[in-house]
């Protein structure tokens, strides 16, 4: 099953499976949508969907609790990253390292980290725009909308960012 929730020029569409949430994506433009389908609706869809459609407009939703994410296909170590990451408070942000180092993991396995936030299934849900480079070069690289996204989502959470700013103040 699929649905899809709006904002400015973009599109959200989240794939939901028998287990939970299978993918979420940003799309811009309808050719990329794919087609809704008829399967039994879970209770929890209309939440998502609401808390979805609240962030996005800019009401802070602090973390999707009682949503259940499909995590079939990934390592336990992308796993355990993921749901450290999604513990991260909106209006905060992280370093790769610094994500490393909470689950308990060297700093050095920032690089690893980076990986997993890149991959990630499950933007918004699992907030990897909270997730920064240590280095101003690769600060806002975001995979779930370009670094463009990243930056309104940030700035939606509070993060203070100057227009011409490449580095989080930390």
């Amino acid at each position: 099953m699929f649905f899809t929730v709006k904002y400015a020029e973009y599109k959200l569409q989240v794939i939901v499976g028998n287990a939970g949430v299978r993918r979420v994506k940003w799309v811009l433009s309808d050719d990329e949508l794919q087609n809704q389908t008829s399967l039994r609706k879970p209770k929890w869809i209309s939440s998502l969907r609401k808390m979805l459609h609240q962030h996005i407009s800019g009401e802070l939703i602090p973390i999707y609790e009682g949503i259940p994410l499909d995590y079939e296909g990934l390592s336990p170590f992308a796993v355990d990253v993921l749901k450290h990451c999604a513990k991260i408070p909106a209006g905060e942000v992280l370093t790769y390292g610094e994500l490393a180092r909470i689950r308990g993991s060297s700093p050095g396995a920032a690089r690893a980290v980076g990986q997993v936030m890149r991959r990630n299934p499950f933007p918004l849900i699992v907030p990897c725009h909270r997730v920064v480079g240590a280095v101003p070069s690769s600060m806002f690289h975001y995979t779930g909308g370009g670094s463009t996204m990243k930056r309104r989502l940030l700035q939606l959470e509070g993060v203070q960012l100057l227009p011409e700013q490449t580095s989080l103040p930390f």
